[in-house]
């Protein structure tokens, strides 16, 4: 079927159908999560349009690309990050928040979300509202959610005054 959404809901339909299921074991989730896997060369590209690489960007991916050719020769940091390596998730909003700042006052230019990490924006609410409030969203798509830091959202005044 070759990921088509549409032929893949189709069999599933059938085959409830068929053999008078209910549910169909597994889920469509798989199918969008391959679809999405074909297009993260694209992240790279769009990133350095937002980006120069010498400037540091956060990373919020639970170490999935941290690798990879993804984001090979840009500035990553990882979030939550501890001596430059990958530290694991916030504990709470309060420490999500906090690290957060400390990176952007780093000089950090983004925060990048990749497509398996959005979940934050649901879990972090209070972390979500201060980003949302403070940041511009400068791209949002299916593989990623980035907001610029360089500038604080509406007050026309320095990122580095935001906090």
């Amino acid at each position: 079927m070759k990921w088509d959404l549409d032929r893949a809901q189709k069999s599933r339909d059938r085959i409830r159908e068929k053999w008078n299921l209910v549910e169909v074991p597994g889920d469509m989730a798989f199918v969008r999560d391959r679809n999405r896997i074909g297009t993260l060369s694209r992240v790279k590209k769009e990133l350095l349009q937002l980006v120069s690489p010498e400037e540091s960007l956060i990373l919020v991916d639970q170490n999935q690309w941290l690798d990879s050719d993804i984001v090979a020769g840009l500035r990553v940091i990882p979030f939550l990050e501890h001596d430059g390596q990958y530290w694991g998730l916030p504990e709470d909003d309060a420490t999500a928040i906090r690290e957060f700042e400390r990176l952007r006052q780093t000089g950090a230019s983004l925060i990048v979300f990749n497509w398996a990490s959005t979940w934050w924006f649901d879990h972090y609410k209070d972390f979500y509202a201060h980003l949302t409030s403070h940041y511009e969203r400068v791209l949002e798509n299916e593989r990623v959610t980035v907001f610029d830091l360089r500038k604080a959202v509406g007050s026309g005044r320095d990122s580095q005054s935001a906090a």
